[in-house]
């Protein structure tokens, strides 16, 4: 029978791990834990920092300045001659036509403002008689009548009374000057016996006026004047007679007059309330393309225009067209032309750059431009309100131009 073999075991010594050994172990394998606290810190210190930059880029973007101007506006002239011609071929002349004529006029002239002049005159008023008895009275021209207080006057003409009647006479005073200037009153006829005047008397009932009257004396200023308006006058109606000439409707006009022979029937230093002015004149209408004149003004204009101005207005309404010179043979003219525009600052003027206003405060603003004499006023309105100092960033300097 076989012999069982057994087998021989060997006890192997197992050595227990101590929980510091097991904490060592597990610690040295697993990676570093950040606590959450530090995280908290470093999530707060973001946020500080973003909240920061976003309220240094809005303040940055919103803050701005606007500069309100009113600028002190100017004028500009252009004067120059151009010539009008039947077929415009140069810069300097516009399609035209010429007419000429000859009129005359007389006109009497009341003075208005002549030198005044007291003149004693005698004074008139109408009296009314009356005749208690049964008898007619005639009565001569120049006839005395004469007021309770010694004024006398004079019948103009012969009158009858009426017997148990009346009649009305003009009378007019025996001497001039104020004295005749007398209220209601009562007449005696001193020319008739004590018995008839008591019974044929007289009575005005409206004052006596005339005693003194004003006389104007002519001066030079005051002929010139009624020269200048008959004038005007031949030239109004020298328009209708020319234009009624025109061959082509051009919408300019301008018109001359030439006076060749004047009259009057006073001079200077006469005393004359009226005298007569006579006028004769040769009277040439210029007729012109307006459009054509208009083109080469506004160009003129234009060229004396300076650097950063603009225009408000270019004056065409103030333009003034004179005539100078007529040659009605070759069917031309030379006017003169003057017209004023006005103008004022514009925003590309080098005292509006907006980079010499950065750091300023609005007094400084205000002070260069008005030491400039650029503006009449100046306003600057911040944003925010806090801020007083004109920006840095020049986008976000406005200027109004008033």
């Amino acid at each position: 029978m076989p012999t069982k073999k057994i087998a021989k075991t060997h006890r192997v010594a197992v050595r227990k791990q101590t929980s510091r050994e097991a904490v060592e172990h597990v610690t040295t394998e697993q990676p570093d834990v950040i606590p959450l606290r530090l995280y908290k810190r470093i999530a707060l210190t973001f946020i500080f920092f973003v909240a920061i930059a976003l309220m240094a880029v809005t303040y940055l973007s919103t803050m701005q300045a606007v500069i309100r101007v009113v600028t002190v506006p100017t004028e500009i002239t252009t004067d120059f001659i151009v010539r009008t011609v039947e077929t415009a071929t140069t810069d300097g002349e516009v399609q035209g036509e010429i007419h000429s004529g000859t009129l005359g006029k007389t006109k009497t002239v009341t003075l208005s403002s002549g030198t005044q002049k007291e003149v004693a005159e005698q004074a008139v008023g109408t009296v009314t008689i009356s005749n208690t008895t049964n008898t007619p009275q005639p009565l001569i021209a120049t006839t005395r009548l004469l007021t309770a207080n010694g004024v006398l006057f004079r019948l103009k003409n012969s009158v009858t009374v009426p017997a148990k009647g009346s009649i009305d006479a003009l009378v007019f005073a025996d001497q001039k000057g104020l004295s005749g200037n007398i209220p209601p009153s009562s007449f005696t006829i001193p020319g008739l016996n004590e018995v008839k005047q008591s019974l044929i008397v007289a009575k005005n009932t409206n004052a006596f006026t005339g005693g003194v009257k004003q006389i104007s004396v002519l001066t030079k200023e005051e002929m010139e004047k009624a020269v200048e308006a008959l004038k005007q006058e031949l030239t109004e109606d020298a328009k209708e007679m020319l234009r009624a000439q025109r061959k082509v409707s051009y919408q300019g006009e301008a018109f001359f007059v030439d006076v060749k022979d004047q009259k009057m029937s006073a001079k200077v230093g006469d005393e004359v309330n009226t005298f007569d002015l006579s006028l004769t004149a040769s009277v040439s209408g210029v007729f012109y393309d307006e459009a054509a004149l208009k083109k080469i003004t506004t160009r003129k204009l234009y060229e004396g225009l300076s650097q950063g101005k603009e225009f408000i207005d270019e004056g065409e309404q103030s333009r003034e067209i004179r005539v100078e010179q007529v040659n009605a043979g070759q069917n031309s003219a030379s006017i003169h032309v003057i017209q004023k525009g006005k103008v004022m600052t514009s925003r590309t003027h080098k005292a509006l750059e907006v980079g010499q206003f950065v750091g300023m405060t609005e007094g400084e603003v205000q002070a260069s431009l008005l030491e400039q004499h650029m503006a009449t006023s100046v306003e600057v309105d911040f944003f925010p309100f806090w801020v007083r100092t004109i920006p840095r960033l020049k986008d976000h300097i406005y200027i109004e131009i008033r």
